[in-house]
């Protein structure tokens, strides 16, 4: 897990890395829309993914946890829309 960053530089460094984050959630994942959005949006059960996909979405819960805690709500909610966004694309194509 990584370790809590209390301050983030910037907005640019805080989209970026939530951005990454929530798309490598995305991409480690293989389950149904609405979970993946309960994982994104920091609640789900992540008992029947892969190993590496919940080390991702316990490292993607805590850095949407320290964001909120920044309160950077809006922030969260605009990047997760796109990652899910990049999702549905992606449940499309395959």
């Amino acid at each position: 897990m990584r370790a809590r960053v209390p301050v983030l530089h910037s907005m640019w460094e805080a989209r970026s890395e939530l951005s990454g984050s929530a798309l490598f959630v995305v991409d480690l994942t293989r389950c149904g829309f609405d979970h993946l959005a309960e994982l994104l949006a920091g609640r789900g059960s992540i008992r029947h993914l892969s190993p590496a996909a919940r080390d991702a979405v316990r490292s993607h819960r805590q850095l949407v946890a320290d964001l909120r805690a920044e309160h950077l709500d809006w922030l969260v909610d605009e990047e997760l829309e796109g990652a899910l966004s990049y999702a549905a694309g992606e449940l499309g194509a395959a």
